[in-house]
């Protein structure tokens, strides 16, 4: 039973770091549900989902969290120390994440039918366990910088299938919930391709062959180009620029290292003309900056403008509130004032904040004095809202990083009315490590698909890249290189199913 679980976790979980191997995890659910059915106990029930769901979520966040050492830029510098914090921090937080697993694998065995039902049931099972486990790791993740809601979804099952462009266009329909449904129903009927009663094995193996051979034609088709090769012509559009750039993780940094940093990104930037939308990373500060070091540069920038004018700039970057709290705010800028502005309302927490077990169990084996260390730096409070507003008679709107993880803050935006989503990240921390990038670009693809718009994403220390409604990569920037991206980009107003369902929820 052990090694089975063993098997199913890895199955479940590889393709979160191997994306081609996706096609595996459905193999690894169909394990899960055989182990679970059968077992002789609840008690073998629960501890099969723990090994399982552990083992899948330590390869979903094992790239975010191994990627962040060293921990020198925390002051950190013995290795043991170092590898020990984030070795902890990695298994307990698989540990929370894994309760949702428990939870299916409870009920999977609580509801079982061994009959065409268990192909409805069992994925609806999974997909309220993950909602719910989502909102349990809220719970011990509780602290100064919570902000309640099923936001933490980056171990789930349905972001697997996204680089697989036939099955992402499924989350128009329901989201990444759609997408977690579709995978334990393959993997639930693999299942019973092989364990049922034998009179209906014929029968599951026929639909499985009919369900992979619709797949492989829409394939031929969007290869052919015949669907999801969209004319945009005659839409409105908006010209806009991202940026990626090379500034490493630093707790504290002097004016003169912070100038170099402002002139590498004017430089990358002044070349560019007739503008509309211009977005800098995660945290540039670049008006900050230029006020502080009265460095010269706001006339200069309608150069790159549309007819002279200055383009609407998207900056972001640390403020305190009145109670000396920090927060993450981002506005959008004409000729160097902000004219809307938002805040980061989703934060990662040890990244953002330090949860309050954290923060006990920290002090109470003495590492008091990084608690205060990270609490005086990179302690922050969740904002009331992001930031909507308007280009070119477009609304748009602008979350940070980690906030594309969440199910609804950017549908909550199209629900507002935007057009376009943007989001501005910064992989610095992460030492920009390619897994973390995929996993972030494979989100951001059902974030688009899901609310039928095209998704800009800026970064900090990995490419920036630009997807269409349907989850393709139009354009991205090299790795490893200070660079700006332009296209004009269409302004599309159609909703899909996903938004219309939410949309029908909230007016009830």
């Amino acid at each position: 039973m052990f090694l089975r679980s063993v098997a199913s976790g890895l199955a479940v979980g590889i393709g979160f770091v191997v994306p081609c191997l996706w096609p595996i995890s459905f193999i690894g659910i169909a394990i899960f549900v055989g182990i679970v059915v059968k077992a002789e106990s609840r008690r073998r029930v629960v501890l099969s989902s723990f090994v399982v769901g552990i083992i899948s979520w330590l390869f979903a966040l094992g790239a975010i969290f191994l990627s962040v050492l060293p921990l020198d830029w925390y002051g950190i510098t013995n290795d043991i120390v170092q590898m020990l914090l984030v070795g902890i921090s990695l298994v307990i937080s698989a540990g929370v994440a894994s309760i949702g697993f428990v939870f299916a694998g409870f009920l999977f065995n609580l509801f079982y039918t061994d009959s065409w039902r268990d192909l409805i049931v069992l994925p609806i099972i999974w997909v309220v366990s993950e909602f719910v486990g989502a909102l349990l790791s809220y719970v011990f993740w509780f602290g100064s910088g919570s902000y309640f809601g099923p936001h933490f979804s980056l171990g789930w099952i349905g972001y697997l299938i996204a680089d697989d462009k036939v099955l992402l266009q499924i989350s128009s329909i329901g989201g990444v919930f759609a997408l977690s449904f579709i995978a334990v129903f393959f993997g639930v009927l693999i299942y019973k391709c092989i364990y049922t009663k034998a009179y209906r094995k014929k029968i599951y193996r026929i639909v499985f062959v009919m369900c992979v051979s619709i797949w492989l034609v829409i394939h031929m088709l969007i290869a052919g180009g015949k669907i999801l090769s969209t004319s945009y012509e005659g839409q409105q559009r908006v010209s806009l620029a991202v940026v990626s750039r090379q500034r490493p993780p630093m707790l504290y940094i002097t004016q003169e290292t912070e100038k170099k940093y402002i002139d590498e990104i004017y430089n990358t930037i002044k070349s560019l003309r007739n503008v509309d939308l211009l977005i800098l990373p995660e945290e540039t500060a670049f008006f900050k900056s230029v006020d502080t070091l009265n460095i010269s540069m706001i006339d200069e920038l309608k150069s790159i403008g549309v007819n002279g004018r200055s383009p609407v700039i998207v900056d972001s970057s640390k403020v305190y509130n009145k109670d000396g709290r920090s927060l993450s705010r981002v506005a959008y800028y004409k000729d160097g004032k902000d004219i809307t502005e938002g805040y980061k309302q989703f934060l990662l927490p040890l990244g953002e904040y330090l949860p309050n077990v954290y923060i006990a169990l920290m002090r109470i084996f003495g590492f008091g004095r990084l608690v205060d260390v990270v609490q005086s730096v990179r302690d922050y409070v969740p904002g009331d809202a992001s930031v909507i507003g308007q280009v070119g008679g477009a609304m748009v709107s602008t979350r940070f990083c980690g906030e594309a993880m969440s199910p609804i803050l950017y549908n909550d935006d199209v629900l507002k009315g935007s057009k376009l989503l943007i989001n501005i990240s910064s992989l610095s921390w992460f030492h920009s490590s390619p897994v973390v990038y995929m996993q972030m670009q494979r989100i951001a693809k059902v974030r688009a698909v899901e609310s039928g718009r095209w998704f800009v994403q800026s970064t900090n220390k990995a490419p920036a890249f630009i997807l269409n409604q349907y989850g393709n990569v139009i354009a991205e920037t090299s790795m490893g290189k200070t660079e700006a991206l332009q296209m004009s980009v269409p302004i599309l107003k159609k909703d899909t199913v996903y938004t219309r369902l939410r949309r029908w929820v909230s007016g009830i």
